[in-house]
């Protein structure tokens, strides 16, 4: 797909990935605000560990060569966002090749956006970069195993992530990385060029390169919301959603005598998702008839010292007995496509949970019990057991919550396929999930901008709520 030009320039888009939506939009608007050609690219064709990446360099080096000379070709991947509308000649005055290194490491590069100008050293260039991912998407040469992101800087110096070039102007942020985020500042005094949510990768203790093992690119969706927001002027998501609501009372609960019931809690310093996730499943519980305890303070049954994640097995034992089958569902939960109820699934279960979407055995975002003497004793240990502990200082403190129930599940052998259900059966991770799944667990994320997520993902249930109640409109 080619857009025409009134400039020398142009935007690639190579989407190595299927894009999020609206991010195809976001690239092309930009190109078209400023008369630039804009092609896209679609490697999903391509099979293999790497020569999908050596695919993407030929894909460069053809439309680079395809440019009038001096022409700047700025390359965008499915993790980068025109967050800014810089002109590409405001920007990169006198520069002819540019590429961004990630947050964390200045010695890494962040291959999501690439400029080129059409110069003969920069057509020399990228031939040898070509050469060169050829070279180890065959497994040939020194420390073959190295990413993308540190073959790059064989070619280029990586300009720091948060950086502006001389004309002032940040030509590409990476908004949010393992431990910290620019996201705060770009809406405000950084306005890059370019913002991406692109994976960070490490040299780990066992010797190799990696990328975080849980990373979801999630977080281009917001990118391509937020972009949208702050060049209307508007206030963007994960700012709106993490602004205080009118006060609402301590409890809420619906169906206190259903067949099943969930249970769920948050406080105000996680309200901005808490309020998406309460609005959202107290749609879905209506819907089904299922009853629903949501908890928006520590209530006072909670004994002294057990905050947040601590507090579920004593919020479910509070309503053990109320239902037939009684669920511990998190805040950051979603009920997506709520045409799907959940009955079917506990049909000769006596407990249930799903498998984490990394490397554990179970997620306590959601735990299910039927109403027996075995799952109240169950529930009851496990409270002992939290309130044994000396350090429930942080989620993480002792190995979680997660470390009790997963333990919990293998002491009453549930650990197996009559308890453990896949991650995308019951509260599939983004990363899996997709419209259609039931219920999506959002993990992981800072606070606000988890919100912004979650507010998307509400979005996409209503809007396809609505179609199914309009007459003869298909999902």
């Amino acid at each position: 797909m080619t857009l025409a030009a009134r400039s020398d320039h142009a935007v690639l888009s190579f989407m190595g990935t299927r894009p999020v939506d609206g991010l195809l939009d976001n690239h092309r608007d930009y190109a078209l605000q400023h008369g630039y050609a804009h092609d896209v690219v679609d490697g999903t064709h391509v099979w293999g560990p790497r020569q999908p990446t050596l695919f993407r360099y030929h894909a460069i080096y053809d439309q680079l060569l395809r440019r009038p000379a001096g022409g700047l070709l700025m390359v965008l991947d499915q993790f980068a966002v025109c967050y800014w509308p810089h002109a590409l000649d405001a920007a990169f005055e006198a520069i002819d090749q540019l590429v961004a290194s990630q947050a964390i490491s200045v010695d890494l590069a962040n291959p999501s956006m690439l400029l080129l100008r059409n110069t003969p050293a920069v057509q020399e260039t990228m031939r040898a970069v070509v050469q060169r991912f050829g070279e180890w998407a065959c497994y040939i040469g020194v420390d073959p195993d190295q990413p993308e992101a540190k073959l790059l800087t064989e070619f280029f110096t990586p300009h720091p992530s948060a950086l502006p070039l001389s004309s002032g102007i940040t030509p590409n942020i990476q908004s949010i990385w393992p431990g910290g985020m620019y996201a705060p500042h770009l809406h405000a005094n950084v306005r890059p060029l370019v913002a991406n949510a692109a994976p960070t990768w490490h040299w780990r203790e066992d010797a190799r390169w990696a990328p975080e093992p849980d990373f979801d690119f999630r977080a281009v969706l917001n990118l391509v919301e937020e972009a949208k927001a702050a060049r209307a002027g508007d206030t963007p998501g994960f700012i709106a959603h993490g602004q205080s609501a009118e006060p609402q009372e301590a409890e809420m609960h619906l169906h206190p005598q259903a067949r099943i019931g969930f249970v769920s809690h948050y406080t105000t310093n996680v309200a901005g998702y808490g309020r998406i996730h309460e609005r959202n499943f107290a749609r879905y519980c209506r819907r089904h008839g299922y009853g629903y305890h949501l908890y928006r303070t520590v209530p006072d049954f909670i004994p002294s010292g057990i905050r947040g994640s601590w507090a579920k097995a004593h919020l479910m034992r509070r309503h053990f007995g109320e239902h037939d089958f009684l669920f511990w569902i998190d805040a950051d939960v979603l009920a997506v496509d709520q045409s799907r109820g959940i009955d079917a699934l506990l049909e000769g279960r006596e407990a249930i949970a799903a498998m984490d979407h990394t490397a554990w055995v179970l997620n306590s975002s959601m735990v299910g019990v039927r109403n027996t003497a075995a799952m109240r004793a169950m529930i009851d240990d496990l409270c002992a057991q939290i309130e044994a502990l000396e350090d429930r200082s942080s989620i993480w403190a002792n190995g979680s919550d997660q470390t009790f129930f997963a333990r919990s599940f293998e002491q009453h052998g549930l650990a197996t396929g009559a308890g453990i259900v896949a991650s995308v059966t019951l509260d599939a991770s983004p990363i899996y999930a997709t419209k259609q799944s039931a219920l999506v667990h959002f993990p992981a994320q800072p606070n606000d901008h988890r919100a912004a997520t979650m507010a998307v993902w509400d979005r996409w249930s209503l809007e396809a709520d609505a179609a199914d109640a309009a007459p003869g409109q298909a999902r």
